[in-house]
C-alpha cells in the first residue's frame, strides 16, 4: 500500500469519525487487477477500502451532485474542472464539497491493456496511458481541502498538446468533417452511456427521453442519431471539460472526445473561454450581450 493510500484512508476515516462529511466518494478495487470502481464510504471502518492508482479512471464528481449535505470527493486535476463548473452553474456551492486532491501521474486505457493481454498494474506503459494525461499540468484550478501525498511540480508549457489522437477536426475540410460525423452517427447504438457518465449532463430528465413532445425519435437510425449528437454537442458547447469519460465508456469505441474537442476549440476561438478554469463568470452560450458581434453566424 502506498503512502498516498495511507494518507487517503486515514484522512477519510477522520472525516467520517468527526462527522465533517456525510460520505467519502473515492475508489476501491474492482473485480479485476486493473479495474477500480467508485466507492461510497459511509462508515469510518470502511475507509480501508479506498485505493488510488492508475486504474482510478472515473470522474467521481457527478456522484456528489445528488447528495444532500457535505460530501468528500477524491478528485484528480481533470476532475476538478467538473467541481468548478457545478459551482459556476449554481448546482452546488463550494462549501458543499470537501475536496481531496491526489498526485496523479496518468490513468490507464483499460480496454487496450486487456486487448494486448496485459492484466497487471506493473505492466502499464506509456502506450496504455490516456491521451489526455500527457497534456496535464498538474495544476488544481481550485484548491483542495486536503492533499494526499507530496505536491507535484506544476508543468510550465506554452502549449499543452494532447497526443494519441489520429483525428483532428480542426484540420479537416467541411466535407471531411461531414463524413466523420456521418460515420460516427452510423455506428452509434444510442445506449446513452456517454450521457450517463458525462459530469455536465445532470438534468433529471434529458430532452431526448421526453415523449410529450418528442424531440428526437427513439429509433436507432443515422438521422435520429445525428439529432441526438447535435443536441448533446450544443448543450455541452462552452461547458465540456474534456474529461474523456464519454469516449472511455462508449461500447462502440466512437471518437466522441475528438468531436467535442472541436467545439471546445471553437468556443476558445470565438469567446476566449475554456470550461472548468474559474468559478467566476458564466459559460459564453449562457450569456447574451447587446454588443455581441455575432460574426460567427453565417
Amino acid at each position: 500500500m502506498s503512502d498516498i493510500e495511507n494518507a487517503l484512508r486515514e484522512h477519510a476515516r477522520q472525516l467520517l469519525t468527526d462527522k465533517t462529511v456525510k460520505a467519502v466518494i473515492g475508489y476501491e478495487k474492482g473485480t479485476e487487477s486493473i479495474k477500480a470502481t467508485p466507492a461510497f464510504i459511509l462508515r469510518p471502518e470502511d475507509a480501508d477500502r479506498l485505493i488510488f492508482d492508475a486504474t482510478c479512471v472515473h470522474n467521481l464528481v457527478k456522484f456528489a451532485i445528488r447528495f444532500r449535505g457535505k460530501v468528500a470527493v477524491v478528485v484528480k486535476v481533470c476532475d476538478m474542472k467538473a467541481v468548478i463548473s457545478y459551482i459556476q452553474e449554481a448546482q452546488k456551492k463550494r462549501e458543499d464539497f470537501y475536496l481531496i486532491g491526489l498526485p496523479c501521474t496518468g490513468i490507464i486505457k483499460r480496454d487496450q491493456m486487456i486487448a494486448a493481454g496485459k492484466t497487471k498494474l506493473e505492466e502499464v506503459t506509456a502506450e496504455f496511458i490516456s491521451p489526455k494525461c500527457p497534456a496535464c499540468d498538474y495544476k488544481y484550478m481550485l484548491e483542495p481541502d486536503f492533499y494526499a501525498g507530496e505536491r507535484q511540480e506544476v508543468r510550465v508549457s506554452e502549449v499543452a498538446v494532447e497526443t494519441g489522437y489520429e483525428v483532428d477536426l480542426m484540420k479537416m475540410t467541411l466535407e471531411e468533417r461531414r463524413k466523420f460525423f456521418d460515420d460516427l452517427s452510423q455506428k452509434c447504438i444510442r445506449c446513452y452511456a456517454c450521457r450517463q457518465t458525462c459530469p455536465m449532463c445532470y438534468c433529471l430528465q434529458c430532452i431526448v427521453d421526453k415523449n410529450q413532445p418528442q424531440w428526437v425519435n427513439h429509433s436507432i437510425y443515422a438521422d435520429n442519431n445525428q439529432m441526438w449528437h447535435l443536441i448533446w454537442a450544443m448543450h455541452l458547447a462552452g461547458r465540456c471539460i474534456s474529461c474523456g469519460e464519454c469516449e472511455r465508456v462508449c461500447p462502440q469505441e466512437l471518437p466522441l472526445r475528438v468531436f467535442h474537442r472541436y467545439l471546445v476549440a471553437k468556443v476558445k476561438e470565438h469567446f476566449d473561454y475554456v470550461a472548468g478554469q474559474s468559478t467566476e463568470g458564466k459559460p459564453p452560450l449562457n450569456m447574451y450581450f447587446l454588443g455581441d458581434t455575432e460574426n460567427f453566424i453565417r
